[in-house]
């Protein structure tokens, strides 16, 4: 999905170190299903927030695997540019 602004991939970047967003946990008592890091319920709360109030998608980039990061999807951006 791209930005709202023309130019632009994402409109919001999620920055954050991965061990920051460790569960206390593995399994949330009250649901019984995997917990999650207090990140990744950030950016839940925040795009059900952003879509009740803004009419337009808005586009979040969360890289939520430690091993496919920032660096990597620009790369394979350029490089798939290069080939068109």
């Amino acid at each position: 999905m791209p930005s709202i602004l023309p130019g632009y991939e994402y409109d919001i970047f999620i920055s954050y170190r991965h061990n920051d967003n460790l569960p206390p946990s593995r399994y949330d008592r009250d649901s019984g299903r995997l917990a999650e890091g207090w990140i990744t319920e950030f950016v839940s709360a925040l795009q059900k927030e952003l879509a009740a109030t803004i009419k337009e998608p808005v586009s979040i980039y969360f890289d939520t695997n430690p091993h496919d990061g920032l660096l990597e999807n620009r790369i394979n951006a350029f490089l798939l540019r290069l080939q068109a």
